[in-house]
Formats: C-alpha cells, sequence, structure tokens
C-alpha cells in the first residue's frame, strides 16, 4: 500500500528527503525514509539503514545506489542502465563467445505438449560443459505478456516453436528489450 519501497544501506555521504537517485535502473525521488522502528527521519548518515518510498519500481537485491543533482539526470542514468541490461540473443552470442556466459536461461513455449518434450529431450542432450542451460518454464500455447515479464526479470530468452504472439506480447518485448 506504499508503493516500491528499498531497504538501503548509506555507506558515504548523507541520503536526505527531496534527493534524487538510481539503485541499479530504478530511479526516484527520496519521499519519505524510515528507520529501523518504522519511524520518519529527514536524512540518513553512513551506516544508517533506511527503507525509502518514491523509487518508481522495485530495485533488485544488492543493488547500489548513487545520489544525482536533478531528477531528470537521474532518469538518464537509469533508462542508460535499463537498456544495458536487456538480453539479447546478440548480447548472448558475444558473452559466450568471450566466455563471459556461464548460464543461459530460456522461456520455452510450443504448439503442443509433445514437441515440447522433444525439443527438451533435446536440450538435454547439448553439450553444457561451456555454457549450462536452464529452462526456467516450459509449456505449450502462445507466447503471452506474462511470459515476456518473466524473461526480463530473469534474463532469459523465449524460444517459440511453431507458436503465435498473443495480442500485446510484441509491444511487451519491444519495450522491454526481450528477444
Amino acid at each position: 500500500a506504499r508503493a516500491p519501497v528499498a531497504t538501503l544501506l548509506v555507506q558515504n555521504g548523507t541520503l536526505k528527503i527531496g534527493d534524487s537517485m538510481v539503485v541499479g535502473s530504478v530511479f526516484g525521488k527520496v519521499r519519505a525514509m524510515l528507520d529501523d522502528r518504522l519511524t520518519r527521519v529527514k536524512a540518513a548518515s553512513p551506516s544508517f539503514a533506511v527503507e525509502v518510498l518514491g523509487l518508481n519500481d522495485v530495485p533488485q537485491a544488492g543493488d547500489e545506489f548513487e545520489v544525482f543533482a536533478s531528477e531528470k539526470e537521474a532518469r538518464s542514468i537509469a533508462d542508460s542502465r535499463a537498456v544495458d541490461q536487456r538480453v539479447t540473443l546478440n548480447t548472448l552470442s558475444a558473452q559466450a563467445q568471450e566466455g563471459e556466459l556461464k548460464e543461459l536461461n530460456i522461456l520455452l513455449k510450443a504448439d503442443v505438449q509433445g514437441s515440447l518434450e522433444a525439443i527438451l529431450a533435446s536440450l538435454e542432450q547439448l553439450p553444457q560443459d561451456e555454457v549450462q542451460i536452464r529452462v526456467l518454464m516450459a509449456a505449450p500455447g502462445e507466447i503471452s505478456e506474462t511470459d515476456v515479464d518473466l524473461a526480463a526479470a530473469s534474463g532469459a530468452v523465449i524460444i517459440g516453436f511453431n507458436t503465435t504472439l498473443a495480442p500485446g506480447a510484441q509491444q511487451a518485448s519491444d519495450r522491454l528489450g526481450v528477444d
């Protein structure tokens, strides 16, 4: 009921209400801060943990945060980071060639259950000494917006075999940068 909330540990400087900040690819303006007793505070100094309200989304655990002079600058930095985090087949291929890709997350959609089982059996036979293949979800049916959201959240690609896209799935794919 309070919108996105993030618990932050201040390491350097002082975080104040009204500061514009970026946490990973999430941005916002500090609207309120609560300490460990859920009491409102106006500033947080180093080694002080606070719950922050005012971000546009919930950041990933472990993301570091930075404070910027303006909300416009924070939005720009967050947008550029969101673009950098998009997983495409081209970025996966480049990472695999450089030896940086250790795990490939896949969402698999097929026309019927029989096709799905055959594809899964074929994937299991592939050598996985360089890159581990993780099938996060395998299901028959069309590719939906929910599938695209799951792929974006887990850094996965969607592989569809003889299936279609649900209305809105292509727009969500383009917006979230999921192949």
